[in-house]
């Protein structure tokens, strides 16, 4: 009913350019979200709008 939480670890200052642009982005607030690859295990029609599921079991492949 929250949604979907994470913590992300970013690799130490100075190892990565990238992933120091990354995460300068994030402190900054310019970019402040992300997406994920998952496979729905259990999932419920949705009863609160028209199409979709909802999913009460899930496994997390992927985060970007």
């Amino acid at each position: 009913k929250d949604g979907l939480r994470a913590d992300v670890e970013f690799l130490p200052q100075g190892m990565s350019p990238f992933a120091d642009m990354i995460h300068d982005m994030c402190k900054t607030g310019f970019l402040n979200a992300t997406s994920v690859g998952f496979r729905g295990m259990e999932a419920d029609p949705a009863k609160d709008r028209k199409g979709g599921y909802d999913f009460k079991k899930q496994e997390l492949l992927e985060t970007y």
